[in-house]
């Protein structure tokens, strides 16, 4: 199994998250967890996910609670954590839904990525898809 790290300052986030009497059951305990989530958006140099946080949950919970309780906090916790993380890195405006400017459509087209590591588009799609969608003379224009 990998060997994830977390840096002190989302460890206290982390176990100030833990500290209290159940995990999720209380909306206290959602508030300490939303901070802890919250920390590691704006701290980690990395994008975190639920197989990092799975990590830790083991390591640090599955022999202090019956597996029943163990593996319904496991499973919502990191549902909640993948959720969040997702909501927070979606970010507006999204160029190619208001389609304002060509230069940034094109930017947010070179930016998706296929599975397999390849572009989305070639840049003589992103050439065509810009001229559909803003004209043949769309350079002279914008």
């Amino acid at each position: 199994m990998k060997k994830y790290t977390m840096s002190p300052l989302i460890a206290k986030y982390y176990n100030n998250w833990l500290s209290g009497p159940t995990l999720l059951g209380h909306p206290n305990d959602e508030k300490r967890f939303y901070k802890f989530i919250k920390a590691c958006v704006r701290y980690s140099r990395k994008s975190k996910n639920g197989v990092w946080l799975k990590y830790f949950i083991e390591r640090d919970l599955k022999e202090k609670y019956t597996e029943d309780y163990f593996n319904s906090v496991c499973l919502e916790a990191i549902s909640i954590f993948d959720h969040i993380i997702d909501y927070l890195q979606v970010h507006i405006p999204d160029y190619s839904i208001e389609m304002k400017n060509p230069y940034y459509v094109a930017s947010d087209l070179r930016r998706i990525i296929k599975d397999d590591g390849d572009p989305y588009m070639s840049e003589k799609e992103i050439e065509n898809y810009l001229i559909e969608k803003f004209g043949d003379n769309w350079r002279e224009k914008y």
